[in-house]
């Protein structure tokens, strides 16, 4: 942060010109009670649930010749609904667990579950350009996907698959300098500060990244370390006549010791990890058209996960075992499609489905865009998940009964038999003002 104050002090006052806009964001959604069969009584499992959220951000943003000084700060008020098997499609931002920003930018005046209220800065960026070479430093959105559904390249704060909202990346600490090489090629040198709960620094992630244009495709090569492990990605995207094509994944090396149990003692004796089991690839394949007929788009795209969980019932070990910032997926195959068109020039509808291939399990989704002004947007929607329910039954899983403190077969637990089929039937409304 004294960098950034320093590279604005470097900067001639009298060069600056300033903008200040907003944004308010108020969300409503009803859940139906979840898909679990054999609840307990007294659990509360088997209740409908709601959600209300409502979001002010203040932004500043100056501009001189070489530097550019952006400030986006928040305010959030919610109640969050527990469950619903939706993976983060009605999140906030005061809602946003990161290990790449730090706690002390963020602060929780009321918390009362499921009531909630944060307060915080969600981006504090100086960018200065240098001739050929570029500065970014301070809270910031990394952007490293080409993808728009499955993003396995997206490391920092993604977005999951189903979120309805994607006007703000949320930011991460970190620098980033950019050296252009020519007009189409770029090489970039990134690092990215992971702090634990209490806001100490932890190992952070370092990155050499290259993007250059061949042909009709931009194509990204991307090598370095986050926190855990090694990895290497490639990511490219471009036109094939009338169809937008995009491709992205990593191979990833996780460390050896990162293979523990809750209690913290080793999967493996003496941290002797099978090379299998440490190898993570995660690829994306996507592509989209527009239609002229009122205005259409359609999307699909599909994802494999090598270290997802081969069986449902290793889902739950797999959520625990996620790093940090990894997509929500718990499967390994999925595929989706998407698409929308004009019923008005002011009022745009929209389709979603989203499919975990190895369970069968899915989510459907529908929404209505009303451009109601130059300033405001109201969306009026909903999601369907199907598949299996979940139910509560003797944990078979070794890994789950080890978690839950007892042997197999003698502890009653929570079984999923299928990604998405636990969750109930939700319904939303949403309202965006910018000001």
């Amino acid at each position: 942060m004294l960098l950034c104050v320093a590279l604005v002090w470097c900067t001639s006052a009298t060069a600056w010109e300033w903008e200040t806009t907003g944004a308010l964001r108020g969300l409503g959604a009803a859940s139906a009670a979840p898909r679990i069969d054999d609840v307990p009584a007294g659990l509360g499992l088997d209740e409908a649930s709601w959600t209300a959220a409502g979001v002010v951000r203040g932004i500043v943003v100056g501009r001189s010749d070489t530097t550019r000084l952006e400030v986006n700060v928040f305010a959030d008020g919610s109640r969050m609904a527990s469950g619903g098997g939706l993976g983060g499609a009605l999140g906030t931002v005061g809602g946003r667990r990161s290990a790449y920003r730090h706690p002390w930018l963020e602060g929780r005046p009321y918390d009362d579950t499921p009531w909630g209220a944060t307060v915080g800065v969600d981006r504090l960026l100086v960018r200065r350009r240098v001739g050929d070479w570029t500065l970014s430093v301070g809270r910031m959105p990394l952007s490293l996907s080409v993808t728009s559904l499955f993003t396995p390249n997206d490391l920092f704060a993604p977005f999951s698959a189903a979120s309805i909202n994607r006007v703000y990346k949320p930011g991460v600490d970190a620098a980033q300098v950019d050296y252009a090489v020519g007009a189409m090629t770029t090489v970039s040198v990134i690092a990215v500060a992971a702090w634990d709960e209490d806001g100490r620094p932890e190992s952070a992630a370092t990155l050499l990244r290259g993007t250059t244009l061949l042909g009709n495709f931009q194509v990204s090569a991307l090598a370095g370390r986050t926190p855990g492990r090694t990895l290497v990605a490639l990511s490219a995207q471009g036109d094939v006549g009338d169809i937008n094509v995009r491709a992205e994944g990593h191979v990833g090396l996780r460390d050896g010791d990162t293979f523990r149990t809750r209690d913290g003692q080793p999967m493996w004796p003496g941290d002797a990890v099978p090379l299998g089991e440490r190898v993570q690839v995660r690829a994306a394949l996507g592509a989209d058209a527009r239609l002229p007929w009122r205005n259409g788009m359609v999307m699909a795209e599909c994802m494999v996960v090598s270290d997802g969980a081969a069986n449902p019932r290793d889902y739950l070990n797999r959520a625990l075992a996620l790093a940090a910032d990894d997509l929500p997926n718990l499967g390994r195959y999925y595929a989706a499609i998407s698409g929308g068109f004009e019923l008005l020039p002011i009022l745009r509808t929209g389709v979603f489905a989203l499919m975990n291939v190895g369970d069968g399990s899915g989510l459907a989704g529908l929404s209505l865009s009303w451009n109601a002004s130059d300033e405001a947007d109201i969306a009026l929607g909903g999601f369907l998940p199907w598949g299996t329910p979940a139910r509560f039954g003797p944990l078979v899983s070794q890994g789950a009964a080890g978690a839950a403190g007892g042997t197999a077969g003698t502890v009653t637990g929570l079984l999923l038999e299928s990604e998405y089929g636990a969750g109930g039937p939700v319904g939303y409304l949403e309202a965006r003002w910018y000001f």
